[in-house]
């Protein structure tokens, strides 16, 4: 487990995740009001402390355009902030990060992505601000992956969730991957066929054929492309790879040709405090 720069102040490693205020509930990462001698405020909750045994909050301030130093006024970003853009102030930088009693905490700022993709009209720091937001990319390990782009699990026949390569071509230099790809529009397609045949077997069996999982994923919920929005994961890809070929490699050999090849395998040396089963 990794706590770089980035992650350790957030980590409940270092605090606790949830605290309430006012019988609000509130996490690291959420938005929120709070009031400052110029006004109220808009910040994010980055960690959650106990100083003293007192509960106390480190928020990160959220800059508008007229906040930003000089140097980053420039045409593109004044463009942004008539569209409601606004900045997290790098944490390293001098005044990021504020200290704070929870009574100090107004409000908390709840907002479903389903609302922001229509967009949701907000008062940050005094000026109301259209904020619009959609889903980006989806980044998962390999099963949950294939179940967020409703594709069965990549040790099915049909398990790639990128393409509809038999689990034997996946690594054929031949595919051509545009015909085989698999496309947004064409899997919703098969999706409501399926949902038409009558009986639970007759589905399975179209299920197996296409790839596809019984039911679909909380994130069609959004608007989304399914496929190009949940790309593969590298390393699983190239372990997989890799995987593949040393089992074609062994089978090409004679049993006497596998026992030599497993002996070689054990004489490798390992670093002492690699443990080897």
């Amino acid at each position: 487990m990794y706590f770089g720069p980035a992650l350790e102040g957030e980590s409940p490693q270092f605090g606790q995740e949830t605290i309430v205020i006012k019988q609000v509930l509130y996490q690291i990462g959420d938005y929120v009001y709070y009031n400052e001698i110029t006004g109220k405020k808009f910040r994010r909750i980055l960690v959650i402390i106990l100083e003293n045994n007192i509960e106390k909050l480190k928020i990160q301030r959220v800059l508008t355009f007229d906040e930003l130093p000089e140097s980053f006024h420039i045409t593109i970003r004044q463009q942004q902030s008539h569209d409601g853009a606004l900045w997290l102030l790098d944490r390293d930088e001098y005044n990021a990060i504020i200290l704070l009693e929870p009574q100090a905490i107004i409000q908390k700022i709840t907002v479903e992505i389903c609302q922001l993709e229509k967009g949701k009209v907000f008062e940050i720091n005094g000026v109301r601000c259209l904020i619009i937001a959609s889903l980006g990319q989806v980044t998962a390990d390999l099963p949950q992956g294939n179940d967020l782009a409703y594709i069965k699990r990549h040790g099915a026949i049909k398990g790639c969730r990128s393409c509809q390569a038999t689990k034997e071509k996946l690594t054929s230099a031949d595919l051509n991957i545009p015909l085989i790809a698999r496309y947004h529009h064409i899997t919703d397609e098969l999706y409501n066929r399926m949902e038409t045949i009558i009986t639970a077997t007759d589905q399975r069996k179209f299920a197996t054929e296409y790839g596809l999982r019984n039911k679909k994923s909380i994130l069609d919920l959004l608007k989304r492309e399914k496929h190009l929005q949940t790309p593969q994961d590298v390393y699983h890809l190239t372990a997989g790879k890799i995987q593949r070929l040393l089992h074609i490699t062994v089978n090409l050999l004679s049993n006497d040709g596998k026992k030599a090849f497993v002996t070689a395998w054990k004489s490798f040396e390992y670093p002492k405090d690699v443990v080897c089963n």
